[in-house]
């Protein structure tokens, strides 16, 4: 699907952008649109997965120690090394499970959209296209604090010694499933966060507002509920002792 997605986009491009000496389109129809008319396309079920209240006993313990040195025999650097940026990516790891949050939108967190005297911070251009404001609660504004502080990068979430934002976690996740057995994708931590609210009996409404989901059109109730910033440190706060 990905694939083809790729494919119908290059012709979509190509339609348009490429005409002969009559200013006539060279092509006129974009061959991938027939997986839509055959109704072709894979079907690809949601994943399900998620950490269960069990398991962060020992994966909050494994993920804050991603930025130690692991123990290890002397001459074992090579097959147990320290985490370049181990730190961060723990860090990341929590604050993702704390709020929710998309990786893409702790990536390209900035330094000058969180604010520590309103206690706030800000998720710009999301997936939906706007900007998305939550309050900080006291670990979040910990987390936060500390990967500020240690690097001089624009970004929050970069690398204290070349500034960059990290991209491979490849290591991270071996590392954190070495210490306590269990595996998990970054995006298992968003579920993880709405699972836990549910679970903590938060409000449907509340939970959608903090993970910055719109209320569909023909949602009548959604469109008077207004959940504002009280009701969302409240949550947060819920979630952030229940993770920890």
């Amino acid at each position: 699907n990905v694939a083809m997605r790729y494919l119908r986009a290059v012709f979509n491009l190509a339609i348009y952008e490429y005409r002969d000496g009559n200013d006539k389109r060279i092509i006129s129809n974009n061959p991938v649109d027939i997986l839509s008319q055959s109704k072709l396309w894979r079907t690809v079920e949601r994943r399900k997965s998620v950490l269960k209240p069990a398991d962060l006993q020992s994966w909050v313990p494994a993920v804050v120690r991603l930025g130690d040195i692991p123990e290890r025999e002397t001459g074992a650097g090579k097959t147990f090394p320290k985490l370049r940026n181990g730190a961060v990516h723990g860090d990341l790891f929590l604050l993702a499970a704390m709020t929710g949050a998309r990786k893409s939108e702790l990536l390209c967190l900035k330094k000058q959209d969180v604010d520590f005297d309103r206690k706030t911070i800000v998720f710009r251009d999301t997936k939906n296209r706007r900007n998305h404001e939550l309050p900080l609660t006291k670990s979040m504004g910990e987390i936060l604090n500390r990967r500020i502080t240690t690097s001089d990068s624009l970004f929050v979430f970069a690398s204290p010694h070349n500034g960059a934002v990290p991209s491979n976690f490849r290591s991270s996740y071996a590392r954190v499933s070495n210490l306590s057995g269990l595996t998990f994708t970054f995006h298992d931590l968003r579920r993880l966060a709405a699972s836990s609210m549910e679970r903590l009996g938060i409000p449907h409404y509340t939970i959608k507002a903090i993970l910055n989901h719109k209320t569909g059109a023909h949602d009548v109730t959604g469109g008077y509920v207004q959940v504002d910033e009280d009701m969302m440190l409240q949550a947060l706060e819920k979630l952030e002792t229940f993770i920890m």
